[in-house]
């Protein structure tokens, strides 16, 4: 199981057990002790934050700017520029590199489908990658659906094996865009 593909993580940790036996003429158990090997499997369950869009990062500002008692007392409390601060809220630019670090915020690559409904998450790369994965099972190999699609097979491979992201290519006959989302540091 790859811990890129699953939200769900199977983390199996080996615990070495000794135990005693009463009887110690058996040729298994030396000196009366043995020692057996247990494998034991813990799920864990780790869940990534949802991506954030524009709107969602300004939602969480402006509780943050009614906590704080205005925008002038938040971005001197922060550290901020006041006139970025409000820019931000007001949506006339997407939040600075300062206002993302005073939030705990950084921005990352995600993927939305082309003509995408409102509610729809944008994709991380894993989930991309997991579409594309999909779409390449149903056309039964990689140079098939490379040869339908006019995609080049080794970027294809690449992108499959998560060594590189999805190229234009990739992400035209995936119907998908790459956008810029938000997500809480770590």
């Amino acid at each position: 199981m790859s811990p890129t593909v699953r939200r769900k993580y199977a983390l199996t940790v080996h615990v070495l057990c000794w135990r005693r036996f009463d009887k110690p003429d058996t040729a298994s158990n030396i000196g009366g002790l043995r020692s057996k090997v247990r494998a034991r499997k813990l799920v864990m369950t780790v869940r990534k934050q949802p991506l954030l869009r524009v709107a969602d990062v300004v939602r969480v500002i402006q509780e943050e700017v009614r906590n704080a008692g205005g925008e002038a007392f938040l971005a001197r409390k922060a550290g901020l520029n006041r006139p970025n601060l409000n820019s931000t809220l007001s949506g006339r630019r997407p939040p600075t590199g300062d206002i993302l670090r005073a939030f705990n915020l950084q921005k990352v690559f995600a993927y939305e489908r082309e003509g995408r409904t409102r509610d729809q998450e944008p994709l991380r790369m894993e989930g991309a990658v997991r579409l594309l994965r999909d779409e390449v099972e149903r056309a039964e190999s990689q140079a098939e659906w490379a040869r339908q699609n006019g995609v080049h097979v080794g970027s294809l491979n690449s992108t499959i094996n998560g060594k590189v992201p999805p190229t234009k290519d990739i992400l035209r006959a995936l119907s998908l865009r790459k956008v810029f989302a938000y997500e809480k540091s770590s």
